[in-house]
């Protein structure tokens, strides 16, 4: 019985360190970005494709490394507060600055 419930616990922290690691696995260069009350939309260059984010109000500057998370991705997101449709946006909950190297 103690051993399984080891097993378990070794388990879930070896899961949980996987999916740690895994987490912010995207990265890009930030182009551009637009606060908003509440979000921050980052245009970001990934592997030479633009992508769109939105965050919760951070702060980022044009060519800027950052890691984020996969999010949830929206197809034809129009934010009423910009007055604009996006064709996809990917809602991420977070978004590191990378040091440059």
């Amino acid at each position: 019985m103690l051993m399984k419930f080891a097993a378990r616990i070794l388990f879930g922290l070896g899961f949980s360190a996987v999916a740690m690691t895994c987490a912010l696995a995207d990265e890009g260069r930030v182009i551009s970005s637009i606060d908003t009350a509440g979000y921050t939309y980052v245009e970001v260059n990934q592997a030479g494709t633009t992508v769109w984010l939105a965050v919760n109000q951070t702060q980022v500057k044009p060519g800027q490394r950052i890691q984020f998370d996969e999010g949830a991705l929206m197809t034809d997101f129009h934010s009423s507060t910009l007055e604009r449709t996006f064709p996809t946006m990917r809602f991420v909950d977070k978004l590191v600055v990378l040091a440059d190297q």
